[in-house]
């Protein structure tokens, strides 16, 4: 003979217990919930963080070429502006970061700057390999 359980318990007893279990569930769900937030916050600031590390190259590698070659082809004044150009763009996605994403780009865009300062740098006849700063 098989033993319902269900129908032996009073209704109040198991509204008891499907309210603790749901009030149980919302909490994992809402402990989980802050977790991955918290984990989302640690990797956007570890990417603005790389983006920032890019800009400074950047910043850097313009200064270099820019003193390296005082007396420049237009292609090579070219190529700086637009690695100018493109430090100020990262400058601003940077202020704007709020998502792994937008730190990407900005990394992205520092990184496409110091692809121009290769530019210019070839065309100063100072060389610098292609790629390198992807």
């Amino acid at each position: 003979m098989a033993i319902d359980y269900w129908t032996n318990f009073p209704t109040a007893e198991m509204y008891q217990i499907t309210i603790i279990l749901l009030i149980a569930s919302l909490m994992s769900l809402l402990a989980l919930a802050a977790y991955q937030e918290v984990r989302s916050q640690r990797k956007v600031r570890i990417g603005v963080a790389r983006a920032r590390e890019k800009r400074r190259s950047l910043l850097r590698a313009i200064d270099t070429a820019a003193r390296d070659g005082a007396s420049m082809s237009a292609a090579a004044a070219q190529a700086l502006e637009d690695a100018r150009d493109r430090l100020v763009l990262c400058d601003r996605q940077l202020a704007e970061v709020h998502s792994i994403r937008q730190a990407d780009w900005a990394s992205r865009t520092a990184a496409e700057g110091l692809a121009y300062v290769d530019a210019a740098n070839v065309a100063l006849d100072i060389g610098s390999p292609p790629g390198r700063w992807s």
